[in-house]
């Protein structure tokens, strides 16, 4: 972006997911929707707003929401009970047939993105003061331990290595009709919907301690290149292809979810089920962080929970991720 912008050869707007947007900032990419800005943060959903908005400033103009939630094949669940995870554990206790490489239930073994709700629900959380404080990390704290301990209890459902639960692997079993839950996200939406069997997807279940998980989303939006030589015209552009009728657009023809308020009640929409329960999980969402200090956390993190997951003692293996974490946050502010 730099060496396009500077060679005045950059376009003029660029669309990128709201996690990058601490980088983008901190390099002088990006200029601030500021003459939309009182429109942005009245038409769309603040989780939306919040994950463009850095240090308090607005840049993004909001196209579009993700999460995950659970898949599931009608056909092999049938009338089970999904409301809660004890139901999910016991549904794949009935239904798993590891020989024959069928499995009840299945997700990514070693990725925060999916594995926050079992954080967040037990009261853990990466940055304080809602992802912006990095000084304040809870990814250790007691909850996590605890949220941490409940996620190694489902290695009795999903006994492989987290290397064996990748994303093709997954897909593949769901497609095929050997998985009957998968924790996947909402952009599979249409993938999924035009199977050879009944599918639908459910919100996130309910923890064993009473608590509804809280997912990560990840937004994705317009920004106005700081390189552009028309940057009122991109605004205007922006603004735009944010209407409610580009966004409408854009889902009839992508499924994308739509981040403006008052998008649910669009037909198209609400009569969709599986785009109306992704709707339900962003209620119980927040954005990832997008701040820089976020790069530190990924790889660290990936390690406690693939120890974790293969035996390796809670604390300790968290208390050693958080301190990998603020070494990394050290080196990258030096």
């Amino acid at each position: 972006m730099k060496t396009d912008g500077q060679a005045g050869t950059a376009a003029d707007i660029l669309t990128q997911p709201h996690n990058d947007l601490g980088n983008a900032v901190k390099s002088g990419f990006v200029l601030p929707n500021d003459y939309y800005e009182e429109q942005t943060r009245e038409e769309f959903i603040q989780p939306a707003v919040d994950a463009v908005t850095n240090n308090g400033v607005l840049y993004g103009y909001p196209r579009n929401m993700e999460t995950y939630a659970l898949f599931v094949n009608k056909d092999l669940v049938k009338d089970a009970p999904l409301n809660t995870w004890d139901d999910i554990i016991a549904f794949a206790k009935s239904f798993n047939d590891i020989k024959n490489n069928k499995y009840g239930y299945m997700s990514r073994l070693d990725t925060l993105y999916f594995l926050y709700p079992f954080f967040s629900g037990y009261g853990g959380y990466v940055f304080g003061n809602n992802g912006t404080n990095p000084d304040d990390i809870g990814l250790n704290n007691e909850g996590s331990v605890e949220g941490m301990k409940f996620f190694r209890t489902l290695k009795e459902i999903l006994p492989m290595a987290p290397a064996d639960a990748s994303d093709d692997i997954k897909t593949s079993l769901f497609q095929d009709g050997k998985l009957a839950i998968n924790l996947d996200g909402v952009w599979n939406i249409g993938n999924f919907s035009k199977l050879g069997f009944n599918a639908t997807m459910i919100p996130l279940p309910t923890l064993p301690n009473g608590k509804t998980p809280i997912s990560f989303a990840g937004v994705k939006a317009y920004y106005v290149s700081a390189y552009s030589k028309y940057p009122n015209a991109a605004k205007l552009f922006a603004r735009y292809v944010t209407s409610k009728d580009a966004l409408l657009k854009n889902f009839e023809m992508s499924g994308f979810i739509p981040a403006r308020k008052g998008m649910a009640e669009e037909s198209a929409i609400k009569n969709n089920e599986m785009v109306v329960s992704a709707l339900k999980q962003l209620e119980n969402s927040m954005p990832m962080p997008s701040i820089i200090e976020m790069n530190s956390v990924w790889v660290p993190i990936q390690q406690a929970m693939e120890l974790i997951w293969n035996g390796g003692d809670v604390k300790a293996s968290l208390d050693k991720a958080v301190d990998d974490i603020r070494i990394g946050i050290s080196t990258q502010n030096d």
